[in-house]
């Protein structure tokens, strides 16, 4: 036997084995047909258990995607045919806001860095974005004129709390940095500016101070090209929303010392009136989706969530899907239509 022949057996042979201990279905493939080539049938049989495990891993994965590629195209007609039916309750919310919880569980999950597990974060922001472009794309082609509106006039996204400043500190300087870059990236992403999104960022009095230069200038530089976006453009548009450095309990603080020293009077109204939301002409949030199925909502607009629907999802933040934002969208209009019944 010459000796990268023998040297190919060798590899095979050292190959982790129990089964399925870090392999795939392609990788076993390879190996058996490798080793059946090169050694004979009898190499090939201590492939065999190994990938007769990935098989039906591969399969039972490819039928779970197929199984969620039916419910979603499902999804979509249903609420298609809501938003084309003129008689149909309002079935799109004012205000769309995601907590976008689980991304340090998933990198976990997947044995990466944190910093990656962020960074898979912020490609499910993208997608999100579009599936609300999408669904406008696809009610004007199919021609239905009378149409509600097919998309919040304002979405946003908790990207950063007051509390995360406590974590480690390298974590919080990749956070910022990720951050910093995702919003130049929004600033110079052409959909964007063909559909007059109006990028804002909202955060606690003082927040500010503790982002990085990066960061400030990225922000500067994200709303002063779409300042003049929004839902209120010619065109229209939409407002999107990143809450960077945001703490529930301190808007209400800082809307009631901002009372307390103009000399008015403390009342519901005048708390309404100067939280982040209203300082900046959007709605109050009314509808609440969380991912990573932990039930609560950790002060996100604590004031302005009053009459707000809520949904939770299962999945980690950066496995999120179209699926899930259709089933929030649909408990939404289900919920409209009987009046939070």
């Amino acid at each position: 036997m010459d000796k990268s022949r023998s040297d190919l057996i060798v590899w095979l042979r050292g190959r982790p084995h129990p089964i399925g201990q870090g392999q795939s279905f392609e990788q076993d493939a390879l190996a058996l047909c490798l080793s059946f080539i090169t050694a004979g049938w009898l190499d090939a049989i201590f492939f065999l258990p190994s990938f007769a495990y990935h098989s039906v891993c591969h399969l039972a994965s490819c039928a779970v995607r197929w199984e969620e590629r039916i419910r979603t195209k499902r999804a979509r007609r249903q609420l298609l045919s809501i938003q084309a039916n003129p008689g149909a309750s309002y079935v799109v919310p004012h205000h769309f806001g995601m907590i976008m919880d689980g991304n340090r569980r998933w990198a976990k999950r997947h044995a990466v860095s944190i910093s990656e597990g962020h960074e898979a974060g912020t490609r499910a922001v993208h997608a999100l974005i579009s599936w609300w472009i999408d669904l406008e794309h696809r009610l004007s082609r199919a021609g239905y004129e009378h149409a509600k509106p097919t998309r919040p006039s304002t979405i946003s996204l908790w990207a950063l709390s007051m509390d995360n400043f406590k974590r480690k500190p390298d974590e919080v300087a990749n956070l910022l940095q990720l951050i910093a870059r995702h919003l130049v990236d929004v600033a110079y992403t052409p959909a964007i500016h063909l559909h007059r999104v109006r990028v804002r960022i909202i955060g606690a009095e003082g927040a500010r101070a503790k982002f990085s230069p990066a960061l400030c200038d990225a922000i500067d530089l994200v709303e002063r090209l779409t300042a003049t976006y929004g839902p209120n453009s010619p065109g229209g548009g939409f407002d999107l929303l990143y809450s960077v450095g945001y703490d529930g309990r301190a808007e209400i603080v800082d809307a009631v010392r901002d009372i307390a020293l103009g000399g008015d009077t403390v009342s519901e109204a005048a708390i309404s009136s100067r939280t982040s939301c209203a300082q900046i002409g959007v709605p109050p949030c009314d509808l609440l989706v969380r991912s990573s199925m932990l039930l609560r909502t950790s002060g996100y607009f604590l004031w302005d969530m009053r009459s707000a629907e809520m949904f939770f999802v299962k999945r980690l933040w950066p496995d999120f899907t179209e699926l899930d934002w259709l089933q929030a969208c649909l408990h939404f209009s289900r919920r409209s239509a009987t009046g939070g019944a």
